[in-house]
């Protein structure tokens, strides 16, 4: 319950009960008469349900959207179809976070009309961010009133002579607000890929009505979308969708402040939309009220759309009394007075609280990942490898992945492109979509992005691969190292991630090296641009040479800082950090070559150090693991001093080689790995190391003895 809660809230005491509209000669004073005041949620239901009063969020002066100063209440309004009071209370969600219904002006027995009034936990201080929460709000109850989104939108009270009203004294938690956010921002994305992907038919000019530009602009944008939908007939798929994306890019052009009021007022996305769900034949299949949901839904999702940057000239008049989009420069009258400043809080609501993951851990929607290694590493084996395991809906390295087309614009020439696509599965794909550099003639940077974009729109791609940036960028000689260079570069990538894709970009490492972050050739401002870098190096392990090792840093929590990676049956797969593959071959080596107990007290650890090529830490890592484990044993008295520590198997080891002394007689090579006696080759001087053990060392199926002599045994 609402107990202790205060909210600033602008109440208006002129007319209680009526109904005023725009035109009204008590109109500008009604609005110039709106007073914040604090209220409890009590207290507001008193002054609005059964008083009668109008209200809106807190103001600083006559009501309009400029004045805003912060918000704590949401409302939907049921204006349509006979909903009863009882069916609202029947609603979980109201029931629960409501704070007091009540009947409106418009309300009669016969067409009932409600208003459900929320009281937040918690104000909202920006407008901006405050219609974004709205918008969210109405897009969980599609058959709500979809105009009340205007931050500074009055809200008539209750009839106070025959009015119905309910109180439930409830509050909406700001994590609930922050939920329905997110859920909106998602619907909004597969919302803006459907529109993406939209053909718009041509149309005839002379059928576009209208003598000013907003006007034409306003009646050409209603025949294309009115002329698509018509042509979306049953079997193409697009029927229903297509209602949700008319209904959105209509509403959002009459959301959009910087067209005239008089054009924007003859948009009327409910009346376009449901005739052209007539003619597609939607309607006589489904029913209108189907098709009225779907209309509410887009709608509902809806905001406001950026003036053109090339207003008059795309529509060849001269753009609004001879103004090609608004001046902003330094010391125009047009320029801004202040910039959009958000709270922590608001910047909650604004954002989803964990991003989007594309690869997890790795590349986010949204955002740009850097993948720097050196000349022939195996960038763009690796790449493909994570992408192959996007398209095919599987882990990679062990992260999970949300699978999406790809557009992927490449340096290789399409012969080696080829070469790579087999080697990872790839020849098939159809949802791989590839431009090679080759290909693409005297096209500046920033309109291959543009196109790129375009094309990821067009077939619903959520990721962006660009193999390598230098080249496709243009940068030429020492170019690289300029950090405006650099920034110029990234900027259109950075538009790119703007608009929801993923970005993922490749780099050479400089011939030198370097910390992660400053690896990368040239300048250093690509990688302090990108928001997660990855190296591929070389793992440092002999006998490997199809391992690599990643290691990341970033502003999102959970990347991988090392992580050793091996290409294995056409995949990578996930190793584990370089100290735990270390650890687990040392244990491996320990475990297949160690004498068993009836050898004690067995090699030293200098011996093991020298015989294995491990490193002495790690070796001393898995001898203490394998002994708390009580696979091995520790023996005092060993070394030809007697004063170090051997070590053996916990138990005998049942075999053939009890003959004479002998150690580890190979490198660093793992025991599957070693070769049969018939191909073994020694180098001259061979000598076997020196051991208190009494019985040679063995490695699957071969005994090695100190004077060469090779017999395979069955233990």
């Amino acid at each position: 319950m609402a107990t202790g809660v205060k909210l600033s809230v602008s109440i208006n005491r002129l007319y209680p009960g009526q109904k005023l509209v725009p035109g009204d000669k008590r109109w500008d004073r009604f609005n110039g008469d709106f007073n914040t005041e604090e209220h409890t949620p009590e207290s507001l239901f008193e002054e609005v349900a059964k008083n009668g009063n109008a209200f809106c969020c807190a103001l600083k002066g006559y009501r309009k959207t400029e004045n805003f100063v912060s918000a704590q209440t949401l409302g939907l309004d049921f204006d349509k179809g006979a909903v009863s009071l009882e069916a609202l209370l029947g609603d979980s969600f109201i029931v629960t976070y409501a704070s007091f219904i009540y009947s409106t002006l418009s309300h009669t027995p016969e067409h009932p009309r409600w208003r459900v009034v929320f009281v937040l936990t918690e104000a909202i201080a920006n407008a901006e961010t405050y219609r974004k929460a709205q918008t969210a709000f109405l897009a969980k109850y599609g058959t709500t009133d979809q105009s009340i989104k205007d931050p500074a939108r009055l809200l008539f009270g209750s009839n106070p002579t025959n009015g119905v009203w309910h109180y439930l004294g409830n509050l909406l938690p700001m994590a609930e607000v922050l939920e329905l956010v997110s859920e909106y921002e998602d619907k909004r994305r597969v919302l803006e890929r459907e529109i993406g992907r939209r053909q718009l038919p041509a149309i005839d000019s002379s059928r576009i009505r209208g003598s000013t530009p907003d006007e034409r602009y306003v009646g050409r944008a209603i025949e294309e979308e009115s002329n698509w939908l018509a042509s979306r007939v049953k079997g193409t798929g697009d029927r229903h969708s297509g209602l949700i994306v008319v209904a959105a890019r209509l509403e959002s052009l009459r959301l959009s402040e910087w067209l005239t009021p008089e054009s924007r007022a003859t948009i009327n996305p409910y009346e376009v939309a449901l005739e052209a769900a007539i003619s597609n034949g939607y309607v006589a299949e489904y029913g209108e009220e189907d098709a009225c949901r779907a209309i509410a839904w887009g709608i509902g999702v809806a905001e406001p759309r950026p003036i053109p940057s090339d207003w008059g000239r795309q529509h060849g008049d001269g753009g609004r009394e001879g103004q090609v989009g608004p001046s902003v420069g330094v010391g125009s009258d047009s320029m801004p007075q202040s910039l959009l400043f958000r709270t922590a809080r608001e910047v909650s609501v604004l954002t989803p609280e964990r991003p989007n993951w594309i690869v997890d851990k790795l590349i986010a929607e949204g955002a740009i990942t850097e993948l720097d290694a050196k000349v022939k590493v195996g960038k763009t084996t690796f790449i493909l490898a994570m992408v192959a395991a996007l398209l095919q809906g599987e882990e990679f390295l062990e992260f999970s992945t949300q699978s999406t087309p790809i557009v992927y614009l490449t340096e290789e020439r399409p012969p080696s492109f080829r070469a790579v696509l087999d080697r990872v599965g790839l020849t098939d794909e159809e949802k791989l979509h590839i431009v090679f550099k080759s290909e693409v003639r005297n096209l500046e940077w920033p309109i291959v992005v543009s196109l790129a974009v375009r094309r990821a729109k067009e077939v619903g791609a959520g990721l962006l691969v660009v193999d390598t940036l230098a080249r496709w960028a243009g940068l030429k000689d020492d170019s690289e190292n300029n950090s405006g260079a650099a920034m110029e570069a990234m900027a259109p990538l950075e538009e790119a991630a703007a608009q929801g894709l993923a970005v993922l970009i490749s780099r050479h490492d400089r011939k030198s090296g370097g910390e992660i972050g400053d690896s990368g050739r040239g300048s250093s401002a690509f990688s302090g641009i990108s928001d997660i870098i990855i190296t591929l190096r070389r793992a440092d392990t002999k006998g490997h040479p199809s391992r690599r090792q990643i290691t990341g840093v970033g502003r999102f929590d959970g990347i991988p800082e090392s992580l050793v990676v091996e290409w294995k049956d056409g995949k990578y797969l996930a190793l584990g950090d370089r100290i735990d593959v270390e650890r687990i071959e040392a244990r491996e080596k320990l475990l297949a070559g160690l004498p068993g107990s009836d050898d004690a007290p067995g090699p030293i650890l200098d011996k093991l150090v020298e015989s294995t090529g491990c490193k002495r830490a790690t070796l001393g890592r898995a001898l203490k693991e394998l002994e708390e484990e009580g696979l091995i044993k520790r023996h005092p008295d060993a070394g030809k001093t007697k004063r170090g520590f051997g070590y053996t198997l916990a138990e005998k080891r049942e075999s053939t080689y009890r003959e004479d002394p002998g150690m580890f007689p190979f490198d660093h090579v793992p025991h599957e790995d070693v070769p049969k006696a018939e191909s073994r080759v020694r180098t001259p001087g061979h000598k076997p190391l020196e051991s208190s053990v009494s019985s040679p060392q063995s490695f699957t199926g071969y005994t090695i003895y100190p004077n060469g002599e090779e017999k395979e045994w069955t233990g």
